[in-house]
């Protein structure tokens, strides 16, 4: 069975890893190679630990944990991209290989609305990279409505996103 809570400070080392690996297996020949192989969890677990303990932070993060182990995350919190009054926005979802197709999307997008809805918020927003054709199709499966385009920055490279809303987070929770 798979928890999904809410993510404390032990958990940044394993979200780091799931990050990474994620990333790795989701962005190959998409993101640079020696970008994707320069990222590892030491380096981004301190980013985590960071996150999970600022009592300032704006977002909140939630893990999939089975027995003991995160095979998933997600982050929630204020819109970083313009996007109109009410809504929040999905910051990340990860979930590893070996937990996915088994329902976990479905069920952390839920968690992740309920969440939203908890921080004052009446509907979502989310980036995806336009060349993620899974995240892409996952999105609309859940209804989701493809509301804009831009770029995502990283270190030293862009790369085209599009951006898809719920006008109501009622249809992430049925």
């Amino acid at each position: 069975m798979i928890e999904i809570r809410p993510a404390k400070v032990e958990d940044a080392h394993e979200i780091a890893s799931v990050h990474v690996s994620v990333w790795r297996e989701a962005y190959f020949g998409v993101m640079p190679q020696a970008y994707l192989e320069s990222l590892t969890p030491d380096a981004r677990a301190g980013a985590w630990a960071e996150r999970l303990t600022d009592p300032e932070e704006p977002t909140r993060t939630l893990v999939a944990d089975r027995g003991g182990q995160i095979v998933g995350f997600c982050t929630v919190g204020p819109p970083r991209l313009e996007a109109p009054e009410g809504f929040g926005e999905l910051h990340t979802i990860n979930i590893l290989v070996t937990a996915q197709h088994q329902g976990l999307g479905r069920r952390m997008m839920a968690e992740a609305a309920r969440t939203l809805r908890d921080l004052g918020f009446s509907a979502l927003t989310l980036s995806v990279l336009r060349d993620s054709p899974a995240g892409r199709m996952f999105y609309e499966s859940l209804g989701g409505t493809l509301s804009g385009r831009h770029m995502d920055s990283y270190d030293d490279f862009e790369l085209p996103a599009v951006e898809y809303r719920w006008a109501d987070l009622a249809a992430l929770l049925a």
